[in-house]
This record gives C-alpha cells, sequence and structure tokens, in this order.
C-alpha cells in the first residue's frame, strides 16, 4: 500500500464512521446503512444482528425515548492491511431524553472490521480471524483496553446490569 492509498483508505474509513453517527442522530436510515457491507453482523450488547435491522431496532429505541442524540467521534486507531482495516474508535454521545433524567451521557468504543469492496470501505463481517462481528460497540466510559493481541472483542464487557 503507497502512501495516497493510505491516506485515502484512513479518510474513507473515518468519512464511514461519520456518515454513520451523523445517519443515527438524523434518523437517516441511508447515511447510517451507508457504513455497513448488507453482510455486516453487529453487537451492541442489547442488540445483534444485520444493519436493517439495527437500524429498525435503534430507530424505534431514539424516536420513543429520544428527543435527540449527538454523537461525537474521538480517539481513532485503524491499522490496514491491504483491504481490510480494523479499526477502534472512542466516542461519547450526549441525550436528551424525553422523560427522565433530561440528559444522559453515554459513551465507550467502538471496534469495527472494515473491508474495501469496489473500492468502497465500510463495515464487514467474517469470522475467517476468530471475529464474527463487524462491529462492537462497548458502552465504558472509564475502562481501557488493548484491541489486540487478543482480538477485538476479547475480555469482558457486558454492559452494565445486561449481558451481551
Amino acid at each position: 500500500m503507497d502512501d495516497l492509498d493510505y491516506l485515502r483508505s484512513r479518510m474513507d474509513i473515518l468519512d464511514c464512521l461519520n456518515r454513520y453517527t451523523r445517519g443515527m442522530d438524523r434518523l437517516d436510515r441511508d447515511s447510517a446503512l451507508s457504513a455497513f457491507h448488507a453482510d455486516a453482523q453487529l453487537d451492541y450488547g442489547i442488540f445483534v444482528g444485520n444493519p436493517v435491522e439495527f437500524f429498525d431496532y435503534f430507530h424505534d429505541f431514539h424516536t420513543r425515548f429520544h428527543h435527540s442524540t449527538f454523537h461525537n467521534l474521538c480517539n481513532h486507531v485503524c491499522e490496514l492491511d491491504g483491504d481490510v482495516a480494523h479499526a477502534e474508535t472512542y466516542f461519547f454521545c450526549p441525550v436528551n431524553n424525553r422523560t427522565e433524567p433530561k440528559f444522559t451521557l453515554g459513551g465507550g468504543r467502538y471496534i469495527d472490521k472494515f473491508e474495501r469492496r469496489d473500492g468502497r470501505w465500510a463495515h464487514y463481517s467474517s469470522n475467517t480471524d476468530g471475529l464474527a462481528h463487524a462491529r462492537a460497540a462497548i458502552v465504558d466510559l472509564g475502562r481501557a483496553a488493548s484491541t489486540r493481541p487478543n482480538g477485538p472483542c476479547s475480555g469482558d464487557w457486558s454492559p452494565p446490569g445486561g449481558t451481551r
């Protein structure tokens, strides 16, 4: 991979993350789903499934419980290997709730697998590396763990009060 391809790939992956967060904040189905290949599998602890099911689930959840969300992407590390990439991106998300408490703040890390297909970077799933999901959302403001050497989804990362 030459320098220009490396830089373009990193920007395309960051653009993919931004399309997702913008789409979720605006409940824009096309924008949110554009971040995923159709065969992607997602694990958000409270939801495991494909991108379409995910958007439908969270669209319903957000419209029932939130006036607005405001995703913010923070530290972003991305390892490229040809047409495959692994990334860890910290996030925080202020939420304007419909009921008490009126304001909450969520945050954690997105652990993502990306693949470039026909020149387009997006989340994908493949169990060839032992990881079944294109994305895992680790909702935890305090605990930090490396995505290596045991893989992005290693360790205990169950959400408070729940299981993954």
